[in-house]
């Protein structure tokens, strides 16, 4: 009479099913890998699509302060050019007179630069790109804190009492002027930006922006 030994019986068992076992594991080894290399390029292409949405939004908010700055930049000379001849006839002795100081605050946007900081855009978008459009929104916001105080300027004009024009118009000169070069600065970074984000298709001309643009 034979006996089997019980061992054998697995170790064959084991041995049949050992191929099989290693096929499935590879196959699901396999189809994870694949799904997670799906996901990751699906992950990407909505980090790419984000970042590029982020960037025709910027581009598209600095064409639309561009105009801004421009709609306004002839009356804002004009009044500095006003200024200066009646401070220089008053400074000569001779009769001047200003009929009002208008300054036209030019209303500039950046909602675009800060949802893109908000969604996390900025992380899926060239370091360099980041880099510049941080520098032009901080000379904005530069330019917008100067034209502040030259409203106020304007605003305290005359409040001391028994000035002469002169010292009236002096105060609003120099913020008006200061103003006015850092206006010409954004206008160089504005231009700089967009000619580095490939132009907004909505300004079609980019040399046509140049000239517009141009202090």
């Amino acid at each position: 009479m034979s006996s089997q030994n019980p061992g054998s019986g697995i170790k064959n068992l084991l041995r049949r099913r050992l191929p099989e076992a290693l096929f499935e594991g590879v196959f699901v080894v396999l189809a994870v890998l694949v799904a997670l290399g799906v996901d990751e390029y699906w992950e990407g292409l909505e980090e790419r699509e984000l970042a590029k949405t982020a960037r025709s939004r910027v581009v598209a908010e600095v064409g639309a302060n561009i105009d801004e700055l421009l709609n306004n930049r002839e009356k804002n000379q004009t009044l500095l050019r006003d200024i200066n001849e009646v401070l220089a006839a008053d400074a000569a002795g001779e009769a001047s007179v200003i009929t009002g100081v208008e300054y036209e605050v030019s209303l500039l946007g950046s909602d675009a630069w800060e949802t893109a900081r908000t969604t996390r855009a900025v992380h899926f978008m060239d370091f360099d790109i980041v880099n510049r459009i941080s520098r032009v929104y901080r000379v904005q916001q530069l330019f917008l804190e100067r034209q502040n105080q030259v409203v106020d300027a304007i605003a305290n004009a005359g409040g001391g009492g028994n000035q002469t024009l002169g010292e009236v118009l002096r105060p609003i000169r120099r913020g008006l002027t200061v103003a006015i070069g850092l206006e010409c600065s954004l206008m160089n970074e504005y231009r700089v930006l967009i000619t580095d984000l490939e132009s907004d298709p909505t300004l079609s001309n980019p040399e046509e922006q140049d000239d517009r643009s141009a202090c």
